[in-house]
């Protein structure tokens, strides 16, 4: 309802700026995700997810949309958002872009959270034989080996973490594993620190004859 109430204002209003446009283009991607997280939350009590995978651009689909909401805390926190020409040029990948979104939303927001002052959160990628992998950098607290697969487990918080008095509940790295192994792919922890590193990895999108996208 929320939704269909913001989209109907940017259709009727034409002399809307630019700004106000996106800002509603942006609510309306909130609520994507929200309904996104309420599905993601049925799933880890057992009731099932409803994965609806479609060919999506990367950058324009996903990155540019979440980048967008969490502009002005980055800009509060002095981090820089660097986002690779291999990702704005990535080929399409099969997804459902709202789980996708909110995947990409939680571990920014995590990054942004945990980054040190003055620092640069960037967002790479590399294209695999038939799939694509997206790699999110920051710099702050180290995880440790021992922790690699913990910090995936319901409810677990680094002490690393809980040492920054940042608040958290230790569920959303737990929700983007449960939902990229729904789409077909996973989420990894690959690096511990200098910067932090997680990967997602998706599916290339294949066309009718063949062919990536």
């Amino acid at each position: 309802m929320i939704k269909n109430a913001v989209q109907m204002v940017a259709h009727r209003e034409h002399q809307i700026s630019d700004e106000s446009r996106h800002r509603i283009e942006d609510t309306a991607t909130l609520c994507d995700m929200l309904m996104a997280s309420v599905d993601s939350k049925s799933l880890a009590i057992g009731r099932g997810m409803a994965v609806r995978p479609v060919p999506v651009l990367l950058n324009r689909d996903v990155i540019m949309p979440v980048a967008r909401m969490l502009e002005l805390s980055f800009k509060r926190r002095e981090i820089r958002l660097v986002v690779s020409e291999a990702v704005r040029r990535s080929p399409r990948v099969f997804a459902d872009p709202h789980l996708l979104r909110l995947v990409v939303y939680n571990l920014l927001d995590n990054a942004l959270k945990y980054s040190e002052h003055k620092t640069e959160v960037t967002i790479d990628g590399h294209e695999r034989q038939n799939s694509y992998e997206v790699i999110i950098s920051s710099y702050g607290p180290q995880i440790s080996e021992k922790e690699r697969d913990k910090i995936f487990s319901i409810g677990y918080r680094s002490p690393n973490a809980i040492g920054r008095n940042v608040s958290g509940q230790g569920v959303g790295l737990y929700t983007c594993r449960l939902i990229m192994r729904r789409l077909g792919g996973d989420v990894l922890l690959t690096n511990h620190g200098d910067p932090v590193s997680f990967s997602i990895t998706l599916q290339l999108y294949v066309d009718q004859n063949g062919g990536l996208q």
